[in-house]
C-alpha cells in the first residue's frame, strides 16, 4: 500500500547541476510542473556563461531547444527558446569552425540529421544544412580537423536505437564537412559493437592531457539515466577501427549535490559536460508532494483538449 501512495504522489523528471570553482556541491536547478530540462551544454561569450539545453513540454510531449543565462553561483535563469521545430529535439551539441558557431541537436523524430548556425546574438539560429535518412540520437564531436582544401572536418559520434524507443544503441561514426555541407557514414571504420545500454552518449568528448574521453549514458530498462561512464577513445578516424577503454564510472552517490527546497532527490545523472571550469550535469530526479496527482492530472486534461480541438 505503501508503495502504490509513493506513486501516486511521486513523479520523475530532470534538473541540471552545475559546479563552478567556487562550488562545494552542484547546484541542481528545476522548472515547474509544466516543463523539465536536461541535456545541458554549457558556452561562455565574453565574460557570459549561458548553457543550451532541451526544455521538455510536459504536456505536448514535445522538446525545444532553449538557452539560460548563469551567474558563477550556478543559478541559471529560465530558458528563453532559441530552436522550435514541430518534432522533438534534445541534446545541443556545439561546434564551431573556429569563425562561426554551430549546433546539431538530436533530430532522430525528424528522421534526419540537422545542423544550425549562430547568427547576431545568442539567441538567433537558422538552419544551415539538413542531412535526411539517418534516424541517429545525441552526435557529439570528436575531432576537429582542417583538411587540405582549407574546409573544417568533424568526426562525429552517435548511435541509434536497435527498435523505435529502444534504451538498446549502436554506435555510428560520421564525418562532416562544414563548408560544402557534406555527411558520410563511416561504416568500415566503426568497430562491430554489440547494442548495449552505454553506446548512447551523455555529453561532448572530453579533451583531457591529449586523450579524448567519450562521456556515455548508463541507462537499463525502465531507468533512462542511471550513471555516467566515461571511456577513453583509442582509435578513431578514415582507416581505423573505433576502438574504447571503460576509465570511469559516477555514479549519483558520487556527487554531493544541492536540491531546491522540498522534497527532491537525485536517483541517477544522465548527461555530464565539462567546459573550461565548469561541470553541468543533467540529473534524474524525483519530486514528492502531494500537489503531484492534481498537477499530472491537470496535464492530462490539457493534452486531452488539444488534441481534439
Amino acid at each position: 500500500m505503501s508503495g502504490l501512495i509513493e506513486k501516486i504522489f511521486t513523479e520523475h523528471l530532470y534538473g541540471i547541476g552545475v559546479w563552478t570553482q567556487s562550488s562545494d556541491a552542484f547546484r541542481i536547478n528545476v522548472l515547474d510542473c509544466k516543463q523539465w530540462w536536461a541535456d545541458p551544454v554549457p558556452y561562455r561569450e565574453g565574460d557570459q556563461d549561458y548553457v543550451f539545453c532541451e526544455v521538455m513540454d510536459r504536456s505536448r510531449e514535445i522538446g525545444w531547444i532553449g538557452v539560460s543565462e548563469m551567474d558563477r553561483d550556478g543559478r541559471m535563469s529560465r530558458p528563453e527558446p532559441v530552436i522550435r521545430e514541430p518534432f522533438h529535439m534534445s541534446f545541443p551539441e556545439l561546434l564551431t569552425d573556429g569563425r562561426d558557431l554551430y549546433m546539431i541537436p538530436e533530430t532522430s523524430a525528424a528522421g534526419e540529421i540537422r545542423v544550425y548556425k549562430k547568427g547576431a546574438t545568442i539567441r538567433d539560429w537558422s538552419l544551415y544544412a539538413t542531412f535526411p535518412g539517418y534516424r541517429v540520437v545525441d552526435l557529439s564531436v570528436a575531432k576537429t580537423e582542417t583538411a587540405a582544401s582549407g574546409h573544417t572536418v568533424c568526426t562525429l559520434l552517435g548511435s541509434s536505437e536497435t527498435e523505435p524507443h529502444s534504451l538498446l544503441t549502436k554506435l555510428r561514426l560520421f564525418e562532416l564537412d562544414l563548408q560544402e555541407k557534406t555527411l558520410a557514414e563511416l561504416t568500415e571504420e566503426t568497430a562491430e559493437t554489440e547494442p548495449t545500454y552505454w553506446n548512447r552518449n551523455g555529453g561532448s568528448v572530453i579533451r583531457s592531457e591529449n586523450a579524448l574521453i567519450r562521456v556515455a549514458q548508463e541507462a537499463e530498462e525502465g531507468f533512462y539515466g542511471r550513471n555516467i561512464c566515461l571511456f577513453q577513445i583509442d582509435r578513431i578516424g578514415r582507416g581505423q577501427h573505433y576502438q574504447e577503454t571503460l576509465q570511469k564510472k559516477i555514479t549519483i552517490n558520487d556527487l554531493s549535490a544541492q536540491y531546491p527546497s522540498g522534497n527532491w532527490r537525485g536517483i541517477g545523472i544522465h548527461t555530464w559536460q565539462e567546459k573550461q571550469d565548469l561541470c553541468v550535469i543533467d540529473v534524474h530526479l524525483t519530486h514528492t508532494g502531494w500537489t503531484v496527482p492534481f498537477t499530472r492530472a491537470g496535464r492530462v486534461i490539457r493534452k486531452h483538449f488539444r488534441r481534439n480541438r
